[in-house]
């Protein structure tokens, strides 16, 4: 039991520490299926960025100390390649999210 504890403690330490930033949000469109009174952000008329800019922003966070990407939108599935870029997050070793309404 005692080195599991230890092994919880050195984790909370290590991984945890709040001098450094783990988690970012990267939202991957602008675009939305939904018109929710609560948001505006379907209001904005942006284009999506292409998927290289996509993969250098990711390799870019890779390269930081962000261990936990949130993927956003808009709604994220809007996005034809939102599979690839799902993979290639993974492939850097992200621990993922991603924030869908659903339909």
């Amino acid at each position: 039991m005692r080195r599991e504890l230890r092994a919880v403690k050195w984790f909370l330490k290590s991984f945890l520490d709040y001098d450094r930033p783990v988690y970012g949000s990267f939202k991957v469109t602008h675009r939305c299926n939904m018109r929710c009174p609560f948001c505006n952000v379907w209001r904005e008329k942006r284009r999506d960025l292409p998927t290289k800019d996509v993969y250098r922003v990711i390799d870019r966070l890779a390269r930081s100390t962000v261990t936990v990407l949130s993927l956003e939108g808009g709604e994220p599935t809007l996005r034809k390649d939102i599979l690839d870029i799902i993979k290639y997050a993974h492939d850097r070793s992200f621990y993922l999210f991603m924030t869908t309404n659903g339909a």
